[in-house]
């Protein structure tokens, strides 16, 4: 099985058996060779019409702290993929990325927690259209990547690496 390219979007998250959970809007772009994901909490406040960090409130500003993403490349073994992070909004917390895929009829797919944690419900939001996909590498780590299907992309860059102070 391979990860269905495309562009999709998440309808739901159930934990542990729980009910389903959308208040969170997740945005999922994979490509053949990359994916980016973006997750966004449905209370955010409307940052538009804003073009710079300058013209936001610091509130706008917290919120916007607590968005996530990542974005890498995926592995299959099996029904399992593993989606390996080279880029984090959020610090990570080191674990592996890894459900089990099952598709649902056209353009639908679940992922399940190899611990059956969670079940996700994914719904293709495009899945033609054309993929490209691009890396950019610095200093041996990913800088930028941007993964685009059909008309939708996520574009991640990396936040430039902390440089300790020499020892004295």
């Amino acid at each position: 099985m391979t990860v269905p390219a495309g562009a999709w979007q998440r309808d739901w998250i159930r934990r542990h058996g729980g009910a389903p959970d959308s208040r969170i809007a997740v945005r999922y772009v994979q490509t053949p060779s990359v994916f980016g994901d973006l997750r966004i909490p449905g209370d955010r406040p409307d940052v538009a019409p804003a073009a710079s960090f300058a013209e936001l409130t610091d509130d706008q500003l917290a919120a916007l702290a607590h968005q996530n993403g990542f974005a890498g490349f995926t592995t299959v073994d099996g029904a399992n993929a593993t989606w390996h992070h080279e880029i984090d909004f959020q610090p990570t917390d080191g674990g592996a990325d890894v459900g089990r895929i099952a598709a649902a009829g056209d353009g639908r797919m679940f992922e399940h927690a190899l611990d059956d944690s969670y079940v996700e419900s994914w719904s293709a939001l495009e899945r033609g259209g054309g993929f490209f996909a691009a890396r950019v590498e610095r200093a041996g780590r990913v800088d930028q990547l941007l993964a685009v299907a059909g008309t939708h992309f996520v574009y991640a860059r990396a936040a430039p690496r902390r440089c300790r102070p020499a020892s004295r």
